[in-house]
């Protein structure tokens, strides 16, 4: 069974994840009718050109990335993505299914995917170093000096814990 420290300590752990999660998730952006009119005509016709059950079967797989991207930028009402992936998906990096793709364009069609993957981590990366917690970290000169002191915080905390359970 397990003591109260151990249970308040998990769920901690819980809300903290939960939290971070509920952080990554972005907020729908506001748009007017108009562009939302235009949001859903790009969605529609962006996913008839990516949609894994329509291309080869060695392209199922990043279609399904990019079909999840793209049902991402849409709930998001992120009209700009939308519009940028149509228009990727438009220079032909999927075929449909009967025809027959060549080696030249299974590479770029992985460079089309390493180029979006990286641009997604250069966006968390620009993300992560807006949050506090960066902040704080790139101000710390010395990590065993602050090991030491977090340390000596949480046996300070469990020994206040352990004299209030009494």
């Amino acid at each position: 069974m397990k003591t109260e420290f151990e249970q308040a300590q998990q769920d901690y752990e819980d809300f903290y994840n939960t939290y971070q999660e509920s952080l990554k998730k972005e907020k729908p952006k506001e748009l007017n009718e108009d562009d939302l009119r235009i949001l859903k005509q790009t969605y529609r016709k962006a996913t008839k050109l990516c949609h894994p059950d329509k291309v080869t079967d060695d392209q199922k797989e990043l279609a399904q990335k990019v079909f999840n991207d793209l049902k991402e930028a849409y709930d998001n009402n992120d009209l700009e993505k939308v519009k940028s992936i149509l228009s990727d998906l438009e220079k032909g990096f999927f075929k449909s299914q009967g025809e027959t793709i060549t080696i030249k364009e299974k590479l770029v069609l992985i460079k089309h995917q390493l180029e979006t993957k990286r641009k997604a981590l250069e966006e968390s990366l620009k993300y992560l170093k807006n949050t506090e917690i960066h902040r704080k970290v790139i101000k710390i000169d010395n990590w065993e000096i602050y090991f030491e002191e977090t340390k000596q915080q949480f046996q300070k905390m469990i020994e206040e814990l352990e004299v209030n359970q009494d």
